[in-house]
């Protein structure tokens, strides 16, 4: 049974949301019906009938319990007649979606559990454990037809390139792989990339690839070009954890930080926030194929429906700016009125900076006029002090601290410059000038 949630937990009216009793993993939709399996962390298997009436609720109508480990993955076949799923003990199934019957099971399948699935066409499947081994099965067979290991960690995601017949793969190990399936070889291997590479997409007609990292960036890289990325684009505070593809030139991100982003891609601009499960990290979101909704898991026990038709019929969020969730409006922190001023002026996005920003800012603006016993035995006795004074006052590269220009925001992403968890934001201070800052340290000298 799923949970039944509170009068403080009921989704607001803008999504629609199905509660479970444990953590999904990952989901995925009918290619004909609106219909959706999901896979938890408990080993069971739900699948649920949706509607095109955004506040119609989703249906339960079957659900898998024959294992107990967890359920990493699942996946329609092409066809949508059966669901391929692939679990921690290394084993992977396959059931009738109709009527949940198992039709297939392949245990031990690979030596290590299993971490990633997908469907190639309408027998062919790979699966991804977490030694860094993929493999080709077809359904048909009761062994693998092709065994690749080009990565060192676990399998993170796959994708498979239909019309270049080629399987995409990356890992926690920072490679991206490329499988020719014609060939059953390897066809090219990134180098190292110096941190984990979690999720992939491929947009602009299969000539580029999409890759999220562990660190927040979506790197960009060329279909031939598998060497390195070829662009990369900032603004995700967490890591991005999955990919959904909207059109060639538009995507949604589902973050670590709990925000589910939609990026515009070359030119390279994050539009908004779709939706958000706070500070839960989105595991993974999903276009339907009825371009309706997006939808997304998370660590709070949720599938959550985002309505997405006019994201998908433009691109774009809706002018409502409730729906785009923006960053919330900045609250000025308290300004001392004796040694602080205020600039005049109208107040924009760049006025206002995180926490992490002022404070690395109040270092290092104030780090050479600290006192210390070095720089007071470089300078002689306080009564020999005047020149050094006079020379703090005239330095050019004292406590200037950085310029406005400093803090704009980067060239390929309008994103707001990242906060700390608590979501406040105070205002840029005026820093005081060098000759007061001078005069101050003159009267220290002339009190010891």
């Amino acid at each position: 049974m799923n949970n039944i949630p509170s009068d403080a937990d009921t989704e607001s009216e803008d999504v629609k949301t199905i509660y479970f009793e444990d953590q999904v993993l990952d989901f995925d939709f009918h290619p004909t019906k609106r219909y959706l399996v999901s896979s938890l962390v408990s080993g069971q298997i739900f699948g649920h009938t949706y509607s095109s009436q955004f506040e119609d609720p989703p249906e339960e109508v079957n659900i898998w319990d024959n294992n107990q480990e967890s359920c990493r993955g699942v996946r329609f076949t092409l066809s949508g007649d059966d669901i391929v799923a692939i679990y921690k003990d290394a084993s992977w199934i396959r059931l009738n979606s109709e009527t949940f019957q198992q039709v297939q099971i392949q245990e031990e399948s690979h030596s290590v559990g299993l971490n990633s699935l997908c469907v190639i066409d309408h027998n062919v499947i790979a699966t991804g454990d977490e030694d860094g081994v993929v493999k080709l099965w077809d359904v048909r067979e009761k062994s693998s037809i092709a065994k690749f290991h080009e990565h060192e960690d676990y399998i993170t995601d796959m994708s498979y390139v239909h019309h270049k017949r080629s399987l995409v793969s990356v890992g926690g190990d920072g490679y991206l792989s490329v499988y020719d399936l014609r060939k059953k070889a390897l066809l090219a291997r990134s180098d190292q990339q110096e941190e984990e590479l979690l999720s992939i997409s491929v947009i602009k007609n299969g000539k580029k690839l999409l890759v999220g990292t562990q660190e927040g960036i979506l790197s960009i890289w060329d279909w031939g070009s598998f060497g390195d990325m070829t662009d990369r684009m900032k603004g995700h505070q967490l890591s991005i954890d999955s990919i959904c593809k909207i059109d060639e030139d538009t995507v949604c991100t589902g973050c670590g930080d709990g925000n589910i982003r939609v990026v515009g891609i070359l030119p390279n601009k994050i539009k908004g926030i779709l939706g958000t499960h706070k500070d839960m990290p989105v595991d993974k979101v999903k276009g339907d194929p009825f371009s309706e909704y997006v939808v997304s898991c998370s660590q709070d026990y949720t599938m959550t429906f985002w309505d997405a038709k006019e994201l998908f019929e433009t691109g774009n969020l809706p002018d409502d700016p409730k729906k785009k969730l923006l960053l919330p409006e900045p609250k000025p922190a308290p300004v001392d009125s004796d040694d602080s001023e205020i600039e005049d002026e109208d107040e924009d996005e760049n006025d206002y900076i995180s926490e992490d920003e002022s404070d690395s800012d109040a270092d290092s603006g104030s780090e050479d006029l600290e006192f210390d016993e070095n720089s007071f035995e470089d300078h002689g006795s306080p009564e020999n002090l005047d020149g050094f004074i006079n020379d703090l006052s005239n330095a050019d590269n004292v406590a200037s601290g950085p310029s406005d220009d400093d803090f704009d925001s980067d060239s390929d992403s309008d994103e707001p410059k990242k906060k700390k968890d608590n979501g406040k934001r105070k205002k840029k201070e005026k820093k005081p000038s060098k000759t007061k800052q001078a005069k101050k340290m003159k009267q220290f000298f002339s009190d010891l």
